[in-house]
């Protein structure tokens, strides 16, 4: 009985976000070692720009860590392979913080601050163009140099699916 709500719903959501959207809000699950899901957010500023923030959480096997990244892309369509397909590529800076369990990392019991260049490229279906429906699914790659960091590689090699409900 749930499934048929949230059918219903999706599908009313669904008739009103028929034209382009500006907003982007969703998930992006990846392979990164700072955090390996993230909740990410993209506003489209123009035809070609958007800035896309990605909020990552981690907490497991007695490390809590988070980290803030924000990037500027350029978005380019792929019309040679449907419409609806884009590729995008950009830069940006992250901000993050983990902390140990005193208990599990006993001389490790502190917490450490880091910052990060991060880039980004990948490519993204948006179902709008054809089945009217605000659904953006994205595959991306995310590598990033971090600073000033105790727990954290040196890079990290985030490759990351995403899945995101468009509006305006």
């Amino acid at each position: 009985m749930k499934s048929y709500y949230f059918i219903a719903a999706f599908s009313l959501l669904a008739t009103f976000n028929l034209k382009a959207q500006k907003h982007s809000l969703g998930f992006r699950s990846g392979s990164g070692v700072v955090t390996g899901a993230e909740i990410s957010y993209q506003n489209r500023l123009n035809d070609i720009n958007r800035i896309q923030l990605d909020l990552g959480l981690r907490s497991n096997k007695g490390v809590d860590a988070f980290k803030l990244s924000g990037l500027y892309q350029w978005v380019e369509d792929l019309p040679q392979l449907s419409p609806g397909f884009n590729w995008h590529y950009g830069f940006g800076a992250g901000i993050g913080f983990v902390d140990y369990d005193e208990v599990r990392y006993v001389g490790n019991n502190y917490g450490a601050a880091t910052l990060s260049l991060d880039g980004i490229v990948g490519i993204e279906y948006s179902f709008i163009e054809r089945a009217d429906i605000p659904i953006q699914l994205g595959l991306d790659f995310k590598p990033s140099i971090q600073f000033f960091n105790s727990y954290f590689d040196i890079y990290d090699l985030d490759l990351a699916l995403s899945i995101r409900w468009q509006f305006n």
